[in-house]
């Protein structure tokens, strides 16, 4: 069975403050968590063929698509692991990665020597622009009254 699911992504963590919006196959979104507890990202409930929605934060839902592929979990604690693997994998997005380093720097000196964990995974979609963005300023519930217009764009 397909799943669907909503993601918000926030232009303040793109190196531009502005979140490019087209139709793309291979299409790569992530998600973090910074913890010490046993929380894993979404992602371990995500799976090939689910269906992903796209929203920019207080704006709306501008993009759809299939999930086709998901990376193995990367979990580190120490800030030389994360580093090493930036710098590894050659990412670009330096305020988005500057800003996860600081909030793990942060959580640590927060818990008082206890375990911390910084939990990174990716994901990709083949993404289409929706015909029309579905606002979100009345609330998620508007989302189920909008479906008809979540048809993507050829």
């Amino acid at each position: 069975m397909q799943n669907h699911y909503l993601i918000k992504r926030s232009p303040s963590f793109s190196n531009k403050g502005l979140i490019e919006k087209r139709s793309q196959k291979g299409k790569k979104y992530s998600e973090t968590v910074i913890s010490s507890t046993n929380r894993l990202p979404l992602l371990k409930d995500f799976n090939p063929g689910d269906m992903v929605y796209v929203a920019e934060k207080d704006w709306g839902i501008y993009a759809s698509g299939q999930v086709v592929d998901i990376s193995e979990l990367f979990i580190a604690s120490s800030l030389e692991d994360i580093i090493g693997y930036i710098v590894d994998r050659k990412k670009k997005e330096e305020v988005y990665w500057f800003d996860k380093l600081t909030r793990f720097h942060q959580e640590k000196q927060n818990k008082g020597g206890k375990p911390v964990e910084f939990k990174y995974q990716e994901y990709t979609i083949n993404q289409k622009l929706l015909i029309r963005p579905i606002p979100l300023v009345a609330g998620v519930n508007s989302f189920q009254a909008s479906r008809q217009n979540m048809m993507p764009i050829a």
